[in-house]
């Protein structure tokens, strides 16, 4: 059940926010600097680490559902991530 976070929660909530922030400016320079190809691959572990995160912090456990959409999202990733290198080493040759 939801609860209103009391005053001392602030400081965990903005530091949270802060290293959100911080982590999606990492990850956006890591596309500018690499390609796609190579930078997806860490961003698809969030996936697997969050699950274990989630069940040694909060003893949740994964149902089967999550881990076939987990193979969904990082298959289509690494399809795309694919097509994307072919497509881009066809154009090179021509």
């Amino acid at each position: 059940f939801f609860t209103v976070p009391a005053w001392a929660d602030v400081p965990w909530i903005l530091a949270l926010g802060l290293v959100t922030a911080v982590g999606q400016l990492c990850f956006t320079r890591a596309l500018t600097v690499a390609p796609t190809s190579v930078a997806m691959p860490f961003f698809y572990m969030q996936l697997p680490c969050t699950a274990l995160l989630g069940f040694l912090f909060y003893a949740e456990r994964p149902d089967i559902w999550i881990w076939a959409g987990a193979a969904i999202i990082a298959g289509s990733g690494y399809v795309i991530a694919r097509r994307e290198s072919t497509l881009e080493r066809a154009g090179d040759k021509t």
